[in-house]
């Protein structure tokens, strides 16, 4: 594997629902990589907050929280998002679960 900027290495990509905000998982360091969209739609770095875990591999937003599978580290990180400017500053919950890949989300009707 060919490592990308000292050991950064793209995960998940996702759209808030809002679909003003971009998320990426940065493997390597465990992060999450906020990009605010301007008014033609080109992603603006805003902020980078941590994980809580190790290898973030795949995250899902579930209401005003985002859901995060850390590989290495065995957990799944629940983050508050801020309701002022959506970063996920917040470590709400933890659970430890054997090596998580990929989360769903069911909403229900």
């Amino acid at each position: 594997m060919t490592s990308l900027r000292g050991g950064h290495y793209p995960a998940e990509i996702s759209l808030d629902a809002k679909a003003n905000r971009l998320y990426v998982g940065v493997r390597g360091p465990g992060r999450i990589a906020v990009l605010n969209l301007g008014e033609d739609g080109v992603p603006i770095p805003t902020a980078v907050e941590p994980c809580h875990g190790q290898w973030p591999r795949h995250h899902v937003q579930a209401g005003d929280a985002l859901l995060v599978a850390n590989q290495l580290s065995s957990t799944i990180s629940a983050l508050g998002l801020n309701a002022t400017d959506g970063l996920p500053d917040i470590l709400l919950s933890s659970l430890d679960l054997e090596s998580p890949t990929c989360l769903t989300v069911q909403i229900k009707h």
